[in-house]
């Protein structure tokens, strides 16, 4: 399990991605994980935090499973 962090803006775009937990001492999991993440994120909104009412960033963490065979 790769674990990834990123930031939803005010406007609930997806940016920073950064690996938090990579299982793979090479790090080739962690980027196939960025790298899926960004494709499905990158023609989709996410609905933005709200503080006071107005939108701010949020950073989130996402658990990315691989099965390998």
């Amino acid at each position: 399990m790769v674990y990834v962090s990123f930031t939803i803006t005010d406007t609930g775009d997806v940016i920073d991605y950064e690996v938090s937990r990579d299982p793979d001492p090479n790090g080739e999991l962690g980027i196939a994980a960025v790298e899926a993440l960004t494709k499905l994120f990158e023609n989709n909104k996410w609905i933005p935090g709200q503080s006071n009412g107005m939108n701010v960033n949020v950073k989130f963490s996402m658990p990315v499973r691989f099965k390998l065979h």
